[in-house]
């Protein structure tokens, strides 16, 4: 489960590291918060923002750093929630004489108590209490382990001077930051399952009877104005430096977004009551957002992207190619679907039967002003069998048209020609070696009969006229 989890705190993180503006465009709002992000989860894409790097005191959202390292503490195994601390004078030092359950020094409750009264109430001293019994003390140590992982959560707008979030000149955050530290938070049970409660009792003490305490989070009470039934849990943050700042997570149709505003105002009313606008302004967004943007299926398997030339196929001289999976993402609801964009990657221009369905040919990516939405691969959406004829008429064509082919025919041609000379070379002088002894013959005889007399001489004329008649 501790893998499983540091997962997907890495993965969240990953995604809200790029933290990309929001580029699928959708009605505009206002909000009147002086800092403002909405995200969705799972993605971590940007549905909007305002002002998000912005440096804001955040207030008691600082706690949310704190409620993160008790969490890891006791995943770890260096704290157990129901381990027991024994509350100090040194964890009111910082706190100008304010504290919201007058908790004294020497009483004594759990981990898990301090952590709901820091979640649940934002009671302030409860995160001191955290702090020194991680840190065995050392208050001061912790806060540097804070900002050590405000750096690691990739938080570059953030640093941390106290547990609480008092007002402090060095004590600063940004929106975008926020959400990275909440995610992370979230991603442990124990923060989340504490941060949604709407009350909690503390058990009796050594030195208290048993109080319960109520959430500061509006959206969560159904008996509130601000009740938003979407709203899973958060955490919120209140100074008159800071104004009204909030984080919260909400879930429709299985859909999670996460929305934090700094600095939103109070606003006075006229019959004297007073609007927390950080409420209404995170209700505002949800709305907005559920509303505008959801989960749409941008290519189904159905869509038949484009054609292909097929050669040597049995009745078919072409094969369309459709997507291989659908691409279902998390996008505009609004934007009309001849506005995204298809770019499509064939890996061969031509191909060759058999042709099977659902082999790959190419890719097609999809994307939107810009931004990717997702990719598939191309498959033939039907089959194209062989013409054998046509194949092994292919195949003569290609076997001879190999250039070690001709080569060889060409080196038989050529050893044929010179034999054809060899033959004509050699009979050439075979005719002439007869000529050559017919000649010394005809000398041989035209001597002897010069020898003979004239009579034996005609005779012999006679007989060569008659043989070379012959």
């Amino acid at each position: 489960m501790k893998k499983i989890r540091l997962a997907a705190i890495f993965l969240a993180l990953a995604l809200l590291a790029g933290m990309l503006p929001p580029a699928l465009a959708a009605p505009k709002i206002e909000v009147g918060a002086a800092a403002a992000l909405l995200v969705e989860q799972e993605t971590g894409m940007v549905l909007f923002s305002q002002n998000a790097s912005a440096r804001r005191e955040p207030a008691s959202l600082t706690k949310l750093m704190t409620a993160l390292l008790i969490a890891e503490d006791c995943e770890e195994g260096r704290l157990d929630p129901d381990d027991t601390i024994v509350i100090s004078e040194s964890v009111f030092n910082d706190l100008e004489g304010r504290s919201s359950l007058k908790f004294s020094a020497g009483e004594e409750i759990t981990v898990m108590d301090a952590l709901a009264c820091a979640l649940v109430a934002s009671v302030n001293e409860s995160c001191n209490m955290l702090a020194e019994a991680s840190s065995g003390g050392d208050r001061a140590a912790f806060v540097a382990r804070m900002n050590d992982k405000a750096k690691e959560l990739g938080c570059a707008g953030t640093h941390f001077a106290n547990t609480h979030g008092l007002p402090n000149e060095e004590h600063y955050s940004t929106a975008e930051d926020i959400c990275r530290i909440f995610v992370a938070a979230a991603q442990y049970p124990l923060v989340a399952d504490t941060a949604k409660l709407t009350t909690y009792t503390l058990p009796a003490t050594n030195m208290a009877d048993a109080r319960t305490i109520s959430t500061t989070n509006r959206l969560l009470l159904k008996d509130s104005a601000y009740y938003y039934p979407y709203a899973l849990y958060g955490k919120t943050g209140t100074t008159n430096a800071a104004g009204n700042c909030l984080a919260t997570c909400a879930e429709k149709d299985n859909i999670r977004l996460v929305a934090v505003v700094l600095g939103a105002p109070s606003v006075q009313n006229e019959d004297q009551s007073t609007t927390i606008m950080s409420f209404v302004d995170s209700r505002h967004l949800y709305e907005w957002g559920y509303e505008n943007f959801g989960h749409r299926t941008v290519l189904d398997t159905t869509d038949l992207i484009c054609e292909i030339p097929v050669t040597l196929g049995d009745g078919a001289n072409s094969v369309v190619l459709r997507p291989e999976k659908s691409v279902t993402v998390y996008m505009d609801l609004t934007v009309p679907a001849e506005e995204i964009a298809r770019e499509t990657e064939l890996y061969s221009e031509e191909l060759q039967a058999p042709v099977e369905a659902g082999e790959v040919y190419g890719r097609v990516t999809l994307s939107y002003g810009g931004q990717r939405l997702g990719s598939t691969n191309l498959v033939s959406n039907t089959s194209v069998k062989l013409l054998h004829i046509e194949y092994l008429r292919s195949e003569i064509r290609a076997f001879f048209g190999k250039t070690w082919v001709r080569l060889m025919i060409a080196a038989v041609l050529f050893f044929i020609i010179l034999y054809i000379l060899y033959l004509i070379y050699v009979g050439r002088r075979k005719r002439a070696a007869r000529r050559k002894k017919l000649e010394e013959r005809r000398r041989e005889e035209a001597a002897r009969a010069q020898e003979k007399p004239d009579w034996y001489g005609e005779r012999e004329s006679a007989r060569r006229g008659e043989r070379d008649r012959r």
